[in-house]
C-alpha cells in the first residue's frame, strides 16, 4: 500500500529571499524521488507530497533532509550561515480530506517553530 504524506517545511535564514528558497528548494528536489512532489507553498514554506510503503522509509527521508540542512554551513556573501529546519508531517490517509491533512501539517509546522525550531513533528506524536 502506498501512503501519501503531506510535509510542510520551513527553513529559516535571514538573508536574501531568492538565495534562501532557491537553495532550499534544490536540496528538497535532490532529496526526493521522481514519484514525489515538492513545491514552494506560501511565503516561507515548501510542501512535499511523498509516497512510501513503510514508516521507516519516511523517517529516513525526513532525517536525511534535516541533517543536510542543519549540519552544513551555507556560504552567502563570503559568510558561513547555519539554517534551522522545521517541518510538520501528516499521513494523508488518516484525514477525510486533503485540506484537513494540510491544515494539520501546517499546525504541526507552527508548533515546531514556536517550540524552538529545528524539529520535525509528525501527526503520530513522533518528534525528530
Amino acid at each position: 500500500i502506498r501512503i501519501f504524506v503531506l510535509i510542510l517545511f520551513f527553513a529559516f535564514l535571514v538573508v536574501n529571499d531568492f538565495f534562501t528558497f532557491s537553495t532550499f528548494g534544490k536540496i528538497l528536489e535532490k532529496s526526493i524521488r521522481d514519484v514525489d512532489l515538492v513545491a514552494r507553498y506560501g511565503g516561507e514554506e515548501f510542501i512535499a507530497i511523498v509516497h512510501f510503503n513503510l514508516d521507516r522509509e519516511l523517517l529516513v527521508l525526513l532525517k536525511r533532509i534535516k541533517s543536510i540542512v542543519t549540519e552544513n554551513s551555507f556560504i552567502y556573501q563570503d559568510k558561513k550561515l547555519k539554517i534551522t529546519f522545521s517541518a510538520g508531517v501528516t499521513i494523508r490517509n488518516k484525514y477525510p480530506t486533503y485540506d484537513i491533512a494540510l491544515q494539520k501539517a501546517d499546525s504541526l509546522l507552527y508548533k515546531a517553530k514556536e517550540t524552538g525550531r529545528n524539529k520535525i513533528l509528525l501527526d503520530n506524536g513522533i518528534e525528530i
